[in-house]
Parts: structure tokens; sequence; C-alpha cells
């Protein structure tokens, strides 16, 4: 299998501050990661999704970054997707192309704005970025920016953001279970994990009391088991601060769905 690695090429008039180049890979490897947890393609640990330089050229600075997991053969190639997923950034902001396929939050917007920080405030930059296979070929150019197109991007992406606010998001038919077996005499917890969103406990609210008292009551398909080891299948409205869950709000329980986790 050919090996895919994300190139990024330098070339500024004046000399490149450590600080902002750090805070440019930075803004580039928290993209990464933020890409691969909304992806349904790559169920990742967080351990999994980093980026690690493997190349570190002067003169013009060329940085060559790998990703933490190597593809097997027919998987998804995390670094190749992330690569179309900047490339249909940069070509609408840019006015190069309407089909926008994503939905960027205002963390995302502040990220991309600041990978490309060092290009738009230097008159005499220009910055490249491709996916290169073997023997350092291209095989997918993303990007080729000069300071002007950089300040556009910044510009039309600051104006997205403006626009932008962080709406609930639903899922349908998700896999719920309650967070903690160890429930107080008359007192339910508050909390339960939907591993597909957040492996994470996260409050939880019912839009219909019904479903409430469903999935807090015993269950007469199940007679021998307790209501906190089943597992529910929902819709489910997500809250989000900064694009991290915070609360869940179930719209609909599929009743006959419910099974046991054992």
């Amino acid at each position: 299998m050919e090996k895919q690695i994300l190139s990024i090429k330098i070339e500024n008039q004046n000399s490149i501050e450590l600080n902002q180049l750090t805070l440019s890979l930075n803004a580039l490897a928290c993209q990464y990661d933020s890409f691969l947890r909304k992806s349904p393609d790559f169920d990742y640990h967080k351990s999994q999704r980093k980026l690690y330089l493997s190349k570190l050229e002067n003169g013009s600075l060329i940085v060559e970054l790998i990703p933490a997991v190597i593809p097997l053969l027919n998987e998804f190639n995390s670094i190749m997707e992330f690569g179309k997923y900047l490339k249909n950034i940069f070509d609408y902001f840019l006015g190069k192309t309407t089909n926008f396929s994503y939905s960027l939050t205002k963390k995302d917007c502040e990220e991309i704005i600041e990978f490309i920080e060092q290009s738009a405030r230097d008159n005499g930059s220009n910055l490249s970025l491709n996916i290169n296979g073997n023997n350092n070929t291209v095989v997918f150019p993303i990007v080729d920016l000069d300071c002007i197109k950089a300040n556009a991007i910044q510009n039309n992406i600051n104006k997205y953001s403006e626009k932008t606010s962080e709406s609930p998001r639903i899922y349908f038919k998700e896999l719920m279970y309650w967070a903690n077996a160890g429930f107080v005499k008359n007192k339910i917890n508050d909390k339960v994990i939907i591993e597909k969103i957040d492996k994470k406990p996260k409050k939880v609210i019912f839009q219909n009391e019904q479903d409430k008292i469903f999935s807090t009551t015993h269950n007469n398909k199940f007679p021998n088991k307790n209501w906190q080891d089943l597992g529910y299948i929902v819709d489910v409205e997500v809250s989000y601060i900064e694009d991290t869950p915070k609360e869940y709000k179930i719209l609909k329980i599929y009743e006959d769905d419910t099974f046991d986790l054992d």
C-alpha cells in the first residue's frame, strides 16, 4: 500500500517565528482530531487521533506529518480524507466551489484561521499543502496560498463564523445506556452514555415523560433484569459547547428495540 503523508511547504519573505509555527501546526493537529471525531468512518481512540512530525527540512520550510494509525488495505486513509476535508474548506472560502460538504463550528474556524496566520501576515509568503505518496510525489494537491489568498480565506471564514451558532445536532437510532448501575434508592441517575457521540457520561433530559418512565422502570420484556442494565435505541438532540457534547435530550425511545446489554 502506498504511504501517504501530509506535506507542508512554507516560503516566507521574513523569518518564520517559532511560536507562530507551533501555533499553526497545533491548530492543524486539532483540526485532524476534530475531523476524525466527527467522521463516521473513523472510530479512533483519542491517542490514535494524532499527527506526528516525520521530517523537517530547512531552506524553504518543509514539514511532513504522518497519522498515528496507518490504515490496512481497503480501509479509509485518514490522511487522504483529511486532505479532502481541507481542500473543500479552502476551495469554498476562496470562491472556487459553492459545494461545501461540512459544517464548521466556531472552534473549527478559529483553528483554520490560526493555521494559515503565518502566510496571511507575510507579504512574500507562499504555503503549499499536499498529500504525498511514495518517492515524495504529490498524489493529492490541497492548496497553494500566497498572502492575498490567505487573507481572503481568513476574512471569509470570519464572516462565516459570525453567522455560526453552536446549534444542537440530532442523531437517530443510537444506543443509549445508563452510566451508573449504583443507583440510590428512589433517586434516578441523570447521566447516560451514547458511545457513538461520546464515551463519557452526559446529563440527560427527556422530551416526553413517557420515555423517561419507560427507561427508568421495570421492563416486562426482561423480567430478570434491572432497567439500568438494558440498552435503549434513541433519537437524541445533543447540545454542544465549543464542539464538545454537554447534554442529551432524548426525543424518542424505540421501545421494541430495547435489549439486554449482557
